[in-house]
């Protein structure tokens, strides 16, 4: 009922004091005993669905767990802090009263940055967390509609090394947000309505995004999808091309209304490209496993090339995340061998894919685990080798937090 009542505030100077009271910062420290294995599964409170990590320059990863659905947001949620080696340091409260759903994650200078929201209260919050898991600073973009359906899909750097926030809030559309390094908000503007030349113009939700990023010092890059609400099988990939101050300078889309595509990576490659990595298929059972795809723009938007990858043992791959390599490649991670549309009965296994620097296949492979298993989420450590967090299905038909070890060439370390 306290919560329910906040709205009967007048003043929002008051509303932004109590809110910054309620988010009050917490962490509980770990239990669990200390491992040397390569495979370790993580204790979660409820059965996991999706899961994110971000690794810090001395590689400790923050790893982010949602448990069921409430739409938008989750039921559950739980973030960890993990040593190099999967054992957990501690779990991150970012509130002790307000349920907050954690969007995104970044990997920033001398920590983490991580953008949420509130089921109860109409707010973005946006957090610095140190390497050692403890709350920087917070800071709280107070929306002035009393809608609580907020979505803040991704974060990434701009061209000056600040924070940048691209969020949506339901029937007032989508923002970006930029914030200093030290927690103040430096702009805020909306973003413009969607273009007129994509399949969709005119239906309320016809387009979502998903990742964007700055390509230079007057060019930001918003990837995203555009579909159909009463047609599944038209979700088309789009990438829209703003100036520095959000105004529109080109869309390009890849429209066919033969498949569904879904995109799992936005990059400006070193040849001065915007590469954009994802999955198509024109059979929805598998819910969007397919055809691994990448396709290379111009900085003004012209498609110039598209690549579709070999499949893994010639079955559909899904694509989760994107790494960056050092010899200037990419590692894909996601899963593949999905028979069926029931993650009961289907034999996933993680899949990973090298590509070089000129993105020709270097090798690619699945993972062998003790149950059927689902990659999410790939990051480099300090000393080469990499962490991988996903999924794993076990003999009861319930997913548990998988943790593994590998080394550069996606091969499992048997510490």
């Amino acid at each position: 009922m306290f919560l329910k009542n906040i709205f009967q505030l007048k003043n929002t100077v008051y509303l932004r004091l109590l809110l910054i009271l309620l988010l009050s910062q917490g962490c509980k420290k770990n239990n669990s005993k200390s491992s040397n294995s390569s495979i370790k599964m993580i204790q979660t409170i409820n059965e996991p669905k999706q899961v994110k990590m971000v690794s810090s320059i001395n590689g400790n990863i923050l790893a982010y767990v949602t448990s069921g659905t409430n739409f938008p947001l989750p039921l559950k949620q739980e973030l960890f802090l993990l040593k190099p080696n999967g054992e957990v340091i501690k779990t991150i409260q970012l509130s002790d009263t307000i349920f907050q759903h954690i969007h995104a994650m970044k990997g920033v200078d001398g920590g983490f940055f991580v953008s949420a929201s509130s089921n109860n209260l109409p707010f973005i919050a946006n957090y610095k967390i140190n390497d050692n898991g403890q709350i920087a600073w917070s800071q709280i973009n107070l929306l002035s509609s009393s809608n609580y359906n907020i979505n803040a899909p991704a974060v990434c750097l701009s061209f000056d090394q600040q924070y940048m926030v691209m969020y949506q809030q339901y029937g007032s559309g989508y923002y970006i947000q930029k914030i200093s390094t030290s927690g103040s908000e430096i702009t805020k503007t909306k973003l413009p309505s969607p273009a007129a030349n994509h399949y969709g113009t005119g239906l309320n939700y016809g387009e979502k995004y998903s990742q964007f990023f700055q390509a230079n010092d007057s060019l930001i890059i918003i990837q995203g999808i555009t579909y159909d609400l009463y047609d599944q099988l038209i979700d088309n990939c789009f990438i829209r091309a703003l100036d520095n101050n959000l105004s529109k300078k080109w869309y390009s889309t890849n429209f066919d209304s033969t498949h569904i595509e879904n995109s799992s990576g936005l990059y400006s490659s070193y040849q001065n490209k915007i590469l954009l990595f994802g999955c198509k298929t024109s059979n929805s059972i598998f819910e969007g496993f397919g055809d691994v795809f990448i396709r290379t723009y111009s900085l003004s938007g012209i498609l110039e090339n598209e690549k579709i990858l070999p499949r893994i043992d010639g079955t559909p791959t899904l694509i989760k995340n994107i790494l960056k390599t050092p010899d200037g490649g990419f590692i894909l991670v996601g899963s593949n061998n999905q028979l069926s549309a029931n993650d009961v009965v289907s034999p996933n296994k993680i899949a990973l894919i090298k590509l070089n620097e000129d993105l020709q296949l270097s090798w690619s492979k699945t993972l062998e685990t003790s149950d059927p298993a689902k990659g999410f989420d790939l990051t480099y450590l300090p000393d080469g080798s990499m962490a991988l967090i996903g999924l794993l299905k076990d003999k009861l038909t319930t997913n548990k937090l998988l943790y593994l070890h590998l080394d550069p060439n996606g091969n499992i370390i048997n510490n």
